[in-house]
């Protein structure tokens, strides 16, 4: 249970303990103190009386009428009002007992407290005797109003200091506490941003010197941390800057290399189907090995297209997109395409155009492989100043856990690397790829040629 107090609420518990161990030590200490002295001051009075009993038995043992000097003695102890009472044994017997009555009846005094200090009888019976027989008894109590008063007086003073010191500590604890956590709650916001992926942290370094330093130690950390993820991400542009020139390496290697290759099959096989009749049939080897470079050549062109799609560049994204969306109408005649493109007349770099293409191109390849969906929505946009692109669609989606293939995983790569973020789920009962690319992230570094 300890620790799921605050820091507030643990200093001031703590304070307040010590506070509450003082007051009773303080309490323990009076309460010994003020009997050991109340018994010191009554020692002196106990001893004159008993002196005063002894006498005044001598003076009954020797006088003729005992009788008479009694009640001359016991009138003038009531007319004096004094600490010495004759107590008779007639009123013994009737139980008027008046030992330790004007203690505990202090005024402003509880009893208990009274009770607390004079726990030992401080009331001294010394019997009188006459002809032999005890007539009653001397009582001696002393008044100890002034003093309980006083000891009172110091115990209530005890009590509020320790009720002042508690509220005292209860401010101390608060300020104490506030000062240092102010920092803190600093410290844990950096280090929630730092999380996010926002390296623009710069707290300030306020408070106790160990949490100033701590403050420090983050800001170098989200510096460094800043530094490291710009140049991750200028390498990752970089990296996919030359993928991009690979694709285009290979697709000049395949068209200029691989085409007129197979442009001089395709001739050939043409003139063999001139020159021999019978190899006109559709099932003559001449014939069959036209179908097979002409099939050669439909995939060539496929290959390079999507290697280096060129006209992203001849005719823009918009229309690269649309002509993506129409020939997945083509290949899926029983699915419904929506394209829905905003994003007016902003040029967007190469890099970024060629990610969205590349990211629109996959999403509708692995639905038409793997989705048997009834509508897609593809969508490219604005949205907080980056370009946005999702792809949803109605089909079988996939199982928990399903790990990304590699289509997918190269256009996380991608968007990752451009410092976008690549989303891909279940939402609703429906599929989504989703991506977010700023438009402008990194200055665009040229690759060798």
């Amino acid at each position: 249970m300890w620790t799921n107090y605050s820091l507030f609420v643990r200093l001031w518990l703590l304070l307040c303990a010590m506070i509450l161990v003082a007051l009773m030590a303080s309490a323990v200490l009076l309460v010994i103190y003020s009997r050991a002295q109340l018994l010191v001051e009554h020692e002196p009075g106990s001893r004159v009386a008993s002196q005063v009993a002894k006498a005044f038995n001598h003076a009954l043992a020797n006088t003729t009428d005992p009788d008479g000097v009694l009640r001359g003695f016991d009138l003038g102890l009531d007319n004096n009002e004094g600490a010495v009472t004759f107590e008779t044994t007639a009123d013994e017997a009737a139980g008027v007992a008046s030992d330790n009555s004007s203690a505990s009846n202090v005024d402003g005094v509880p009893a208990w407290f009274v009770r607390l200090l004079i726990a030992p009888n401080l009331s001294d019976r010394f019997p009188i005797y006459v002809a032999g027989q005890r007539a009653g008894d001397l009582v001696f109590k002393a008044n100890l109003s002034a003093d309980l008063s006083e000891r009172w007086l110091t115990f209530i003073g005890i009590l509020t200091s320790a009720v002042i010191l508690a509220i005292i500590s209860a401010f101390i604890a608060y300020f104490t506490v506030g000062a240092t956590l102010r920092p803190l709650h600093g410290i844990e916001t950096g280090l929630t941003q730092l999380r996010a992926g926002d390296y623009d942290v710069h707290l300030r370094c306020e408070g106790p010197p160990e949490i100033r330093k701590s403050c420090r130690e983050l800001n170098d950390l989200a510096s460094t941390l800043s530094e490291l993820s710009s140049e991750n991400t200028r390498l990752l542009r970089r990296l996919v800057i030359l993928e991009e020139q690979e694709r285009r390496d290979l697709s000049r290697e395949l068209h200029d290399e691989l085409g007129p290759l197979l442009f001089a099959i395709r001739a050939n096989s043409d003139a063999l189907l001139e020159g021999f009749e019978y190899s006109k049939r559709d099932n003559s080897p001449a014939a069959k090995l036209q179908q097979a470079v002409e099939a050669l050549q439909h995939t060539n062109r496929r290959i390079l297209d999507r290697l280096r799609p060129m006209h992203i560049r001849e005719l823009g994204l918009e229309r690269s997109v649309t002509d993506l969306v129409r020939d997945a109408e083509i290949r899926a005649p029983d699915t419904r395409f929506e394209l829905e493109f905003n994003i007016g007349l902003v040029a967007l770099d190469d890099v970024v155009a060629n990610t969205i293409y590349r990211s629109v191109q996959e999403s509708l390849t692995n639905i038409l492989k793997h989705a048997c969906a009834t509508r897609v929505r593809v969508s490219v946009g604005f949205q907080q100043s980056k370009i946005a692109m999702s792809v949803v669609d109605d089909g079988v989606g996939f199982s928990d856990g399903t790990a990304l293939g590699r289509g997918l995983t190269g256009m996380r790569e991608r968007v990752r690397a451009l410092g976008g973020t690549f989303k891909f789920g279940r939402i609703k009962g429906e599929t989504v790829v989703s991506c977010l690319v700023p438009m402008t992230e990194v200055a665009e570094v040229s690759a060798p040629s």
